[in-house]
């Protein structure tokens, strides 16, 4: 039965009541289809954290000991060192001036790194990437930063901030 025929006056009551309800079930069912295909597409863009010992790519030492490094390096001024192991958008940031800049909003004079503080370690994985992401928070003289350092599965720095 097409459009047409549930116009048709020859047909039964009972018959357009069918036709209608087939097509209440038709749209409803639909419907819930578009809307699964959604909840999937969005949840797999959504990121899914794992604790980083638990990486089959990633070794938690090897991340800590960069993110560390890295954030010596910065805390020295010495940019071009982290850009050998940055990933080309990375690079383009890494520059004194820029990074000085960044560094002048938090305090004039950090002074001397004193020491690390609590370290947070993840392998997140969004959109099919995945990435070691590590939070830390690191004193010196005259002011304290809470890093946040990510690296690809190449241990290229792709990611950087400072609060």
């Amino acid at each position: 039965m097409n459009k047409k025929d549930i116009h048709n006056q020859d047909l039964a009551q009972e018959e357009k009541k069918e036709y209608k309800k087939k097509q209440r079930v038709f749209r409803f069912l639909t419907a819930a289809a578009l809307l699964l295909i959604l909840f999937v597409i969005v949840f797999r863009m959504m990121p899914k954290n794992i604790p980083l010992e638990e990486s089959d790519i990633f070794r938690a030492d090897e991340v800590q000991e960069l993110a560390e490094h890295t954030v010596l390096l910065l805390g020295e001024g010495n940019y071009e060192e982290i850009q050998e192991y940055a990933s080309e958008d990375m690079i383009s940031v890494l520059t004194k001036e820029q990074m000085d800049a960044v560094k002048e909003q938090f305090a004039p004079d950090w002074g001397e790194f004193q020491s690390f503080g609590n370290l947070y370690m993840a392998e997140v994985r969004q959109k099919g990437v995945r990435s070691a992401v590590v939070q830390m928070n690191a004193s010196y003289e005259h002011t304290s930063i809470t890093y946040t350092v990510s690296f690809d599965e190449n241990m290229q720095l792709i990611g950087l901030w400072m609060k």
